[in-house]
């Protein structure tokens, strides 16, 4: 058997040419090929989300065509705002006593405020005290809400006495 013997130079060109193909692996194709794959990942996730929404969308165009068809109207309905006169004054806290009554709530206090009964504004006060269940509070304040009379709320305050609750509230009223 023979055996062939290189030369050193050669020796030399063989490893340092082995070393710059490692070299170019390790530098250019193993980054490309990891990229590829984390970008191979993303693609199969994006058509994973691709295949949802096309099973989705029917279900979604439903969901908006029944919406459009239950859309509701966001007002509340009330009568068109009418102030009170002077001498009909005495009617707001006998409304309110029955609207209070219809709703289970017991009045405590239906106090004017005299100080806007006098002054020259379109407005004036009226200071309401109740005391009833909670639950019921909002179909209360929509019932008040459609005194012709009435223009708002300007504020609540709620108090909890052993089961049932303390409303106190300032209504706003038109005057004429």
């Amino acid at each position: 058997m023979r055996f062939i013997f290189l030369d050193q130079k050669n020796i030399y060109f063989i490893a340092i040419g082995s070393l710059l193909l490692f070299l170019f692996g390790v530098l250019f194709i193993y980054p490309n090929q990891r990229s590829l794959r984390i970008l191979d990942n993303e693609i199969g996730n994006y058509q994973l989300q691709i295949k949802a929404q096309k099973l989705l969308f029917p279900i979604y165009a439903d969901l908006l065509k029944n919406r459009a068809a239950l859309e509701i109207d966001k007002k509340l309905p009330s009568p068109a705002k009418a102030g009170i006169k002077q001498n009909e004054l005495n009617k707001i806290a006998r409304n309110i006593s029955q609207v209070a009554v219809q709703h289970d709530f017991t009045v405590n206090s239906i106090t004017p405020d005299i100080n806007t009964l006098i002054d020259e504004s379109n407005y004036f006060k009226v200071d309401v005290s109740l005391t009833g269940d909670f639950m019921a509070l909002r179909q209360l304040l929509i019932a008040l809400y459609k005194l012709p009379y009435l223009q708002n709320f300007t504020k609540i305050k709620i108090k909890s006495i052993n089961q049932e609750k303390l409303i106190t509230f300032t209504l706003l009223v038109i005057k004429k």
